[in-house]
């Protein structure tokens, strides 16, 4: 538990013009702590537990982080050369890392016959390293209300933060993160 002695009513105070990158710095810098991973529960919802024979609230989540790695489309090889060819091109190329992603893909559109189609103009959904705290629980905030619409979930964790001067996450829902110091 960080910091030590604390109680559920304490809280980490974070700048959310911060980025996501900018957030992993300035938990080691601030506070010692290096960024693991964040699974943000934007959601819960009923499920029956077959165990307990009764229904549980179950969380919903999406990774936040570790960003996942966004490929460029453009750098992928064409479909009428070999794996070997397009292992190679792909090693070639500076931009196409990480490799073993970039072939995975290709292997999977050689197998379909086609590339995929150019992005929807939901790039802005991404979240990069660049992405700031308070556009991840912007993104956040709108994914539980598709998700609530959609019945896909039973209530939401986050609500819209227009107006709102400050945003909690409950202890259980906050990143991991390993103390620097003692591991």
């Amino acid at each position: 538990a960080y910091p030590e002695g604390h109680s559920v009513w304490d809280k980490i105070e974070c700048p959310a013009h911060l980025t996501l990158k900018e957030f992993g710095k300035w938990l080691a810098d601030t506070h010692r702590l290096q960024l693991i991973s964040w699974d943000f529960i934007y959601g819960h919802k009923l499920v029956f537990d077959e165990e307990a024979k009764k229904k549980v609230l179950q969380c919903v989540s999406t990774p936040v982080y570790p960003p996942k790695p966004q490929l460029d489309l453009t750098l992928l090889p064409p479909l009428d050369i070999t794996t070997a060819q397009a292992t190679t091109q792909l090693m070639r190329t500076a931009a196409a890392k990480p490799t073993q992603q970039y072939l995975a893909l290709w292997r999977e559109c050689k197998e379909r016959g086609s590339l995929p189609a150019p992005p929807d103009g939901k790039a802005a959904d991404v979240i990069t390293e660049h992405t700031t705290i308070a556009q991840i629980l912007e993104r956040m905030a709108k994914m539980a209300a598709a998700a609530e619409e959609a019945r896909l979930i039973d209530s939401a964790a986050i609500r819209p933060l227009a107006g709102r001067a400050f945003v909690l996450i409950a202890s259980s829902e906050t990143p991991s993160c390993r103390d620097l110091d003692n591991g």
